[in-house]
């Protein structure tokens, strides 16, 4: 994306403040005319390139009209007469796969259009904002005219309107980045590339919600790497499943990195099943009846949001916590697995989370949190949105003056994240404040770590 790098704009953001704070009587000539040097040079080559969005947004608006006569095309068939060599079940399921090509392309003509409006308004923002730091460069020229006490005033407004020009920058930035994850986080379609799964069925599971876009590309990269014999019997557990809601579970459990002979016997548990009994016993938070998985012992937050990951990723170890007593088993399982050495008293150590979560998987690593600048750039948690965007789900360690408490980031909708949190609640943050490391909604001030996919 070409509208200039955000960790080239939040480091300029660092240096004019710096040199903002230089520009005054305390210091020497020396230093105030090196700051002054310093910040002509940031303002010499204002990061993005108008130009160069504006003709992305061009391109963005074309595909989403060339995909909206695709749709119209599609949908004409899709509810017209069946060809009369469709029959039968072919019919039905070459309508069904019809229907779900036309929804995807509708949503992907009109996610193509949002992103050709964020980039033209992106365009537009970095014209304005570069003409702003016109005006702040010239009167920084000219402040070098004045003595004494004159030059440091024009430096200092200068600098000062540079640095809230440069703020505004990376806020539209950020907007527009955020605005374009959400578009690619929306693209699951062509997740799934196997030999195994035609192309009209991954349409249609990317069409059930079950499976993230991380998800199909693991269950594709994991059926091609079965022998002919397991790739035989996985094939013939799909083409038997009644729903695809049932087929996305098979292929979720594969996903998960179960065996063959683990999901045939998975397979004779949730056949002919309806989508709420599948909801039900297969979905740790689907809120049905207290079906939302909760901590029991006030010191296991941490084990709970392992569980919770855990389900939410492998629909067979779901299926196994069928019971407020084996959850209750299986949290004080991951609690004693966890805190070996550890007091158990003192609650789980991200250590201890992210080494119990590696035996599951997918490989995370722990990352402490700086949260004490707000609207900075935090690498951290701009990885964290970035995991959740991806499929992922990830843990949070949050708190006041110290760690407290784990919560789960299970979603984004929008311009709020959506977590679980391990007292039995989902709950929405804004994204503003997590990426400023507020979490007042969940009860505590800070972000002070979090454990994100490698």
């Amino acid at each position: 994306m070409t509208s200039g790098d955000p960790w080239q704009v939040s480091t300029a953001i660092l240096r004019l403040r710096r040199a903002a704070e230089l520009v005054n009587p305390a210091h020497s000539l020396p230093e105030i005319l090196q700051a002054v040097t310093e910040v002509a040079a940031i303002l010499r080559e204002p990061p993005g390139d108008p130009d160069a969005v504006e003709a992305q947004a061009a391109a963005f608006h074309a595909l989403a009209a060339l995909l909206a006569t695709t749709s119209m095309d599609t949908g004409h068939i899709a509810t017209g007469p069946v060809p009369r060599v469709w029959e039968g079940e072919a019919a039905t399921a070459a309508t069904a796969t019809l229907k779900a090509t036309r929804d995807l392309i509708e949503q992907a003509s009109a996610a193509m259009r949002t992103a050709g409006h964020l980039l033209d308004d992106h365009a537009e923002t970095l014209r304005r904002l570069h003409k702003q730091l016109d005006v702040h460069r010239t009167d920084l020229a000219q402040a070098r005219r004045f003595p004494g006490i004159r030059m440091l005033v024009k430096a200092f407004l200068a600098i000062r309107g540079a640095l809230g020009v440069f703020e505004r920058l990376h806020g539209a930035a950020e907007q527009l980045r955020r605005g374009m994850r959400e578009i690619e986080g929306r693209a699951q379609a062509g997740a799934i590339h196997s030999t195994h799964v035609p192309a009209s069925g991954a349409v249609r599971l990317a069409g059930t919600g079950i499976l993230t876009a991380i998800q199909l590309k693991r269950a594709a990269a994991n059926l091609d790497a079965l022998s002919t014999s397991d790739a035989a019997r996985m094939r013939a557990l799909l083409d038997d499943a009644v729903t695809e809601a049932e087929r996305a579970y098979l292929l979720k459990a594969m996903a998960a990195g179960h065996s063959v002979d683990a999901i045939v016997s998975f397979a004779g548990t949730i056949h002919g099943q309806g989508s709420v009994w599948l909801d039900r016993r297969l979905n740790p938070l689907s809120g049905d009846e207290g079906r939302i998985v909760r901590q029991f012992d006030e010191t296991a937050c941490g084990s709970t949001t392992i569980m919770v990951t855990r389900a939410m990723n492998d629909p067979i170890y779901a299926l196994s916590l069928d019971s407020e007593e084996r959850i209750r088993a299986e949290e004080q399982r991951i609690h004693d697995s966890t805190n070996r050495v550890w007091p158990q008293r003192l609650g789980t150590t991200p250590w201890g989370l992210t080494g119990e979560l590696n035996r599951y998987g997918t490989q995370y690593d722990w990352r402490a949190v700086d949260d004490t600048v707000a609207g900075s750039v935090n690498p951290a948690l701009e990885a964290a949105v970035g995991a959740v965007d991806a499929g992922h789900t990830v843990p949070v360690l949050i708190g006041d003056g110290y760690p407290k408490h784990f919560v789960l980031l299970i979603g984004h909708e929008g311009g709020e994240l959506v977590f679980y949190n391990p007292s039995g609640e989902v709950t929405r943050v804004s994204e503003a404040d997590f990426r400023d490391g507020n979490m007042s909604a969940l009860g505590y001030r800070h972000v002070q770590g979090v454990v994100t996919p490698r």
